[in-house]
């Protein structure tokens, strides 16, 4: 029986022989097989994401002859000086944009066209920059002197150009989609590039991908305590590593997992996405893990203890592959309940006390301030509601990780 077939059949379906089978990536893989070179990177968090980025961008760019093009996130919030928003900014690399043309990439933007293939999770190639007028002489002429991997810093640019593959571009009826700055008139009507030829494709299309409306929340460290800060971002980023939970729905040549036990302040690998890496590829050649700080293979026996949720058990025992029909009344999935909130204790309570329902402090009120919310009991859930004057005290947490403002809505970042 194979390790999927194990994964929907039995409670303890991860056996030493499936550990023993899986291979370390080394230097004759990549001789052999230049594939592995740049062979996305499953990881756990977003900060491990961010570091694999950072440093295979910077490589990528060097041995495509491309400079690596940064700019400053716009951070959400008017009172925050410049000195603390550069402190953040080298702390936390979230808040830097990142571009290298020719470097893969995956779409973010969830207000894109998902009817013509275009969502949150469509893979995607970096094209080219729309810069923005003001800027566009003084970043053009720091582009075109940058040499083979040298970091130039911009304005943020209006849009980042994406190409996007294996779309049908008969669906693109006019060529308005297309970024206007990329367009040449072709007797085919196709749009060209100054890209390689490896680079760009027949019948693919390129979009420029703006700056979301959605701002994206950022967990940080600030005086001991953890807040969050909110800031805007273009819906595409560098795909040389994503997160297990990103990888749900893909299918690619080649894959690096990261399977090593993490530190307790990163996220903890878990049977699903374990189960989530090992079925993205269609031959289990094609898979390689990431080797431990000695360069060998790491200690896996931690995932002999990974089970499957029995609820997913439950879910598969009663659906018929053969008929494909219920053979009895699917579950219902399980509702967390929450305590019943005293609303008359809330008006009771003494407005200094800064507490939960009651008026915030001075401390708490100067963070939201900054677009910086503390995370009270609500943590985990990611979810507050301010006040009307904007410095009320925190809500009710919400199980859709949403955050309130006003009439406004933000949603959580990215995964």
């Amino acid at each position: 029986m194979n390790f999927i077939q194990r994964c929907r059949s039995e409670k303890q379906p991860i056996k030493q022989s499936d550990l023993d089978r899986l291979q370390v990536l080394s230097t004759s893989d990549i001789q052999m097989d230049r594939d592995w070179l740049f062979a996305p990177v499953a990881v756990t968090g977003n900060r491990q994401r961010q570091a694999i980025n950072d440093v295979r961008a910077r490589h990528f760019a060097r041995l495509r002859g491309q400079p690596v093009i940064r700019w400053k996130r716009h951070i959400a919030t008017t009172l925050l000086d410049s000195q603390h928003g550069e402190v953040l900014r080298a702390e936390y690399p979230e808040l830097i944009g990142t571009f290298v043309a020719g470097a893969p990439g995956i779409i973010l933007n969830n207000d894109l066209n998902p009817s013509r293939g275009l969502a949150n999770g469509t893979p995607a190639k970096f094209h080219s920059l729309i810069l923005q007028d003001a800027s566009k002489s003084t970043d053009e002429g720091k582009i075109n002197n940058a040499g083979p991997g040298e970091e130039v810093w911009i304005e943020p640019p209006y849009a980042v150009n994406v190409l996007i593959e294996h779309l049908d571009s008969s669906n693109w009826c006019d060529q308005a989609t297309l970024a206007p700055e990329l367009r040449e008139s072709t007797s085919d009507g196709n749009a060209t590039s100054t890209l390689p030829d490896d680079v760009i494709r027949p019948r693919s299309i390129v979009l420029p991908v703006k700056i979301s409306k959605r701002l994206e929340d950022l967990s940080v460290n600030r005086a001991s305590r953890k807040s969050k800060i909110y800031y805007r971002a273009h819906g595409v980023d560098l795909a040389f590593a994503l997160t297990f939970h990103k990888f749900q729905g893909q299918t690619v040549g080649k894959i690096l997992l990261d399977l090593s036990q993490t530190p307790k302040n990163i996220f903890k690998l878990c049977f699903q996405a374990f189960y989530v890496g090992m079925t993205r590829v269609k031959k289990s050649d094609c898979i390689r893990i990431l080797p431990g700080p000695d360069g060998r293979k790491p200690d896996l026996s931690h995932l002999l203890k990974f089970k499957p949720d029995p609820e997913l058990q439950r879910w598969l025992d009663a659906f018929d592959v053969q008929t494909r029909e219920w053979t009895c009344p699917p579950p219902q999935p399980c509702k967390r309940q929450y305590p019943s909130r005293d609303v008359s204790a809330d008006k009771a309570r003494p407005a200094s006390s800064g507490k939960r329902g009651g008026a915030t402090s001075n401390t708490d009120a100067a963070n939201q301030g900054l677009g910086i919310v503390n995370e009270g009991p609500c943590k985990g859930r990611g979810a507050v509601t301010k006040g009307r004057k904007g410095l009320g005290g925190r809500g009710q947490c919400k199980s859709s990780a949403r955050a309130t403002k006003g009439s406004g809505r933000v949603q959580s970042g990215r995964g």
